[in-house]
């Protein structure tokens, strides 16, 4: 079920919303911490009810794993457990990946069945290595079956996160029931629009123009430099939004139940380093391979050599961890590849004494140019479908393969370009379609760049010295009730009008 389609919006989670606090009324959280896990089992079947049997097999085993850690720290049973978790995802994201490579290099023919990967699946996997590794370092205690259930399974953040730790979110469902709060809930049905409002008008919109491209070098098309560049945008603009979209929705599901998750994305495009991209974009993911992947490898304690080769061996996991495919590892590769330059060029700024000109104006500016060039570079492995693809249009972005007119008519069909050229009567022709395109780009960078994100919107602050911001920030005003209600109608037309597109990070 996807929070940006009907069902959700005017069926599951209204109902589920009263449920779980009519439940509250009572003095004991019980029933509603059961009604929550119920409705969030729910969520899941409805993708695929096989599957549902799956994730509660591997959440029970996982639980059993717990659940004897906690009384007897035994290291073996902890590598036991995680062997467990390891080999599901394995077996369901990575076999056909590497029966293909084997047969590949082997020059055998391996006939083998095709694997439906379940949803969620890569991270339901970390959740349930989050806590068992939270178990056995004695940070968890609490051996309760039902709240355990709605720790994995809880809804808002079931398929795509935020990964987060046993004791970020569960102290949150208090012993006593939680109560029906205004203030909560209009908080956080303000964060799910803004957040659907993002995923569903600029998302979805970026998205009609980067596919095609995409699509047409599959096919072996070659594209010319211009529309490699239109494409390449719209994509990296696209999952901005989308993944930005996705974190507001989730945080603003969960705050109407009166639960308060972890930030997920802090405008990342702003960044002035690749350093910093990641502590903004997907945090959540990126604090999880930093603990479990580079500090147990070793971190930066065993010299500048080792230090290097564990941030690139941990990006390179992370680059798989989002797609059995080489293009994810090239693209993990790749970001390993920037931070390791990021961390010897502040070690050579430090060494000659530089650092006070990274703090000026324009190598600040310049930095997050630079930064926003090569993360666009690296999208082009994660969206393409294979190492030809992905090689086909940064030639392309390059001009190796000339610098032709562009042919951009198949943007004609968008509804977009249509509407803007019949507002100004003018007839339908590559060049107005690409000043059309053109514009809705830099629109599009100048929301990414010169906007505040939807957390600095919704914080509480009052007197800030920017007074556009202090007119921004949410306040229970009547214009700002307007307001919300015009941008959830607005989103409506928009779900009405197009096809329902899930979320990029739904296929992790």
């Amino acid at each position: 079920m996807l929070f940006n389609s009907f069902p959700f919006i005017f069926i599951f989670f209204p109902i589920t919303l009263f449920i779980y606090y009519q439940f509250g009324k009572s003095k004991s959280s019980f029933l509603q911490l059961l009604a929550l896990s119920v409705a969030s089992f729910i969520f899941y079947a409805y993708w695929k009810k096989s599957y549902l049997i799956l994730l509660l097999g591997s959440v029970c085993i996982n639980f059993a794993f717990g659940e004897y850690l906690m009384q007897d720290k035994n290291k073996m049973i902890f590598v036991l457990g995680l062997i467990f978790n390891v080999a599901v995802l394995f077996y369901f994201k990575y076999t056909s990946f590497f029966i293909q490579n084997i047969a590949y290099v082997s020059g055998l023919h391996l006939s083998f069945h095709h694997i439906v990967l379940p949803l969620g699946i890569s991270f339901i996997t970390f959740q349930k290595i989050t806590y068992l590794t939270d178990v056995y370092r004695g940070k968890v205690t609490d051996s309760n079956f039902l709240n355990y259930l709605v720790f994995i399974s809880f809804f808002p953040q079931l398929i795509a996160g935020p990964i987060v730790h046993y004791q970020e979110i569960m102290p949150q469902f208090s012993a006593k029931s939680k109560r029906f709060s205004y203030r909560q809930f209009n908080i956080g049905l303000s964060f799910f629009i803004i957040g659907l409002a993002k995923k569903v008008i600029l998302a979805d919109s970026a998205a009609y123009y980067a596919d095609p491209l995409f699509v047409a070098v599959e096919q072996g098309s070659s594209v010319t430099f211009e529309e490699a560049w239109v494409s390449v945008l719209a994509y990296s603009l696209q999952i901005y939004f989308d993944f930005s979209g996705y974190s507001d929705m989730a945080i603003g599901l969960a705050r109407t139940f009166g639960i308060r998750l972890p930030f997920n994305f802090n405008s990342p495009y702003k960044a002035f380093n690749m350093i910093e991209f990641w502590r903004r974009w997907h945090m959540t993911l990126s604090r999880f391979l930093r603990d479990y992947i580079y500090i147990p490898l070793g971190g930066n304690r065993n010299g500048i050599i080792r230090k290097y080769a564990n941030l690139m061996l941990t990006m390179l996991i992370g680059g798989l961890w989002h797609g059995a495919n080489w293009t994810f590892v090239c693209w993990g590769g790749l970001h390993g590849f920037y931070l390791v330059i990021n961390h010897l060029w502040h070690s050579f700024c430090g060494h000659f004494g530089l650092k006070r000109l990274t703090q000026s104006f324009i190598y600040r500016t310049l930095a997050i140019f630079v930064t926003f060039f090569f993360v666009t570079l690296a999208w082009v492995f994660f969206r393409a479908k294979s190492m030809q693809s992905a090689g086909c249009i940064l030639q392309s972005l390059f001009g190796l393969n000339g610098f032709a007119p562009a042919n951009l008519s198949y943007l004609n069909e968008l509804m977009l370009v249509k509407e803007v050229l019949a507002i100004f009567s003018l007839p339908e022709s590559t060049f107005l379609t690409t000043i059309v395109t053109s514009v809705y780009i830099t629109l599009m960078l100048i929301l990414v760049w010169c906007l505040p994100n939807s957390q600095t919107l919704m914080r509480s602050i009052r007197r800030d010295k920017n007074l556009f911001l202090r007119c921004l920030i949410f306040k229970p005003t009547i214009m700002h009730f307007a307001s919300t209600i015009f941008l959830f109608q607005l989103c409506l037309i928009f779900i009405s009008n197009f096809a329902v597109k899930p979320f990029e990070y739904f296929a992790f």
